[in-house]
């Protein structure tokens, strides 16, 4: 048999389950150091699953929830060992990694600050500037409209070009 020291809760929770309450049930059996419980609404994807400080006591509990002993809210437990890798069989719920299930943060929840963002886009965008703004290659002198004269040279030049 595979090395474990965690179980996993493959059926029997409701939607009032809580950490508490299932840490409470394994307790009876040694020294819980983790439980964990889904949110309710990812129960059918993800597994609450209890370690144990070693894996003698993790082997007793998964024997209880096999023969049928181990009850929290009216409902029998069923569990199955969990790997210490995180993966493990697949339950109810398919196949997937054990705990945390996180999500991938959106764009719009940015540890970039909104002004830093805006100024970022800006620049993205390009051409849009504002109507005093110039390049800064660009002097004064060279972004002047239709009124302004060269002073050698050109049309309507006073001094003669050679």
């Amino acid at each position: 048999m595979a090395e474990f020291d965690s179980i996993e809760i493959v059926d029997g929770l409701t939607e009032s389950t809580n950490r508490v309450s299932l840490k409470a049930v394994f307790s009876q059996f040694g020294m819980v150091e983790v439980c964990w419980v889904p949110p309710p609404h990812l129960r059918q994807q993800e597994h609450a699953f209890v370690r144990y400080g070693s894996k003698e006591i993790a082997a007793q509990a998964l024997e209880a929830c096999q023969n049928g002993i181990v009850y929290l809210d009216g409902l029998m437990l069923r569990a199955q060992m969990r790997m210490q890798n995180g993966g493990g069989k697949s339950g109810k719920g398919g196949g997937r990694g054990g705990g945390g299930g996180r999500r991938p943060r959106s764009r719009s929840s940015s540890s970039t600050p909104p002004r830093q963002r805006e100024i970022a886009r800006r620049r993205r965008a390009g051409g849009n500037r504002g109507r005093d703004s110039r390049s800064r290659s660009r002097g004064r002198r060279d972004s002047r409209g239709r009124g302004h004269r060269p002073r050698y040279g050109g049309r309507g030049s006073r001094v003669p070009t050679w």
